[in-house]
């Protein structure tokens, strides 16, 4: 049995494939929406956060021999569990990894940062009509820059992404709650409405959306802060579907 970790577009793709070669698995995400759009790709599928030992006890239970992690290039909390429970239970680890993480060093509206809490204070000395396009997850950080400066937050439009931010103190006039994937001409219209000084956003490829991003910021000349992705040491990687189930192909003695 394999265990697909997903949340991502990706995974949902990687689901499909997965399926159409007749492989028993299982698709874990984190969110309602997540598990909305899982469920049109697998029968079998958990939309319950996942601590480490939850997760082990689910892939103990499920007897499941290979786990791969299309989780977002962002979230390496369950990355490092999976890493850990696939040592840990000789269980085979795969890591698919995005294509199109951004080289922005030679444009000069992007700034660095190594961290969210880095991004909020380099925020608050660029503006102060500033649009997070993180995600509602590492929302919390930003709570001093939402009390003191005009803080927008895109999410995407489901119920707990939308409370998170009102709990936040978030007014519903700056919450903009929409599904991409948007594009620059959209960007750029969004920006010019809301009068925006400065971008938050993560390295998270062109699928996330970035280069859209960096088009508009860079014609409105505006600052776009981008957020580096964390570094972890996967054990395997794969950069493509076909890689994927070459690995997959390998650990059943079918190559």
């Amino acid at each position: 049995m394999i265990l697909l970790l997903g949340g991502t577009l990706e995974s949902r793709q990687l689901a499909e494939v997965i399926n159409t070669h007749n492989y028993g698995f299982i698709i874990s995400t984190t969110s309602e929406y997540g598990s909305f759009l899982a469920k049109e790709v697998c029968e079998n599928v958990n939309n319950l956060p996942l601590e480490e030992d939850e997760l082990e006890k689910l892939c103990l239970e499920r007897s499941i021999e290979i786990i791969i992690d299309a989780t977002h290039p962002y979230a390496i909390k369950i990355s490092h569990c999976a890493i850990n429970i696939s040592k840990k239970h000789n269980i085979k680890y795969l890591r698919y990894e995005r294509q199109g993480l951004i080289d922005f060093n030679n444009n000069p509206y992007v700034h660095r940062a190594a961290s969210y809490m880095e991004a909020s204070l380099l925020a608050s000395q660029l503006g102060n009509k500033i649009l997070l396009t993180t995600g509602s997850r590492r929302l919390e950080i930003f709570h001093e820059l939402i009390k003191t400066k005009e803080v927008y937050a895109r999410i995407l439009p489901d119920i707990d992404s939308l409370k998170k931010c009102l709990d936040l103190g978030l007014l519903p006039r700056n919450i903009i709650a929409l599904q991409g994937p948007f594009t620059t001409q959209f960007n750029k219209a969004l920006f010019i409405e809301k009068e925006i000084d400065v971008v938050i956003t993560k390295n998270s490829g062109d699928i996330g959306g970035v280069n859209t991003k960096l088009e508009a910021c860079s014609e409105l000349k505006i600052p776009l802060i981008i957020v580096d992705k964390p570094g972890v040491e996967y054990p395997r990687v794969a950069y493509n579907f076909a890689s994927v189930l070459h690995f997959i192909k390998e650990v059943h003695n079918e190559l």
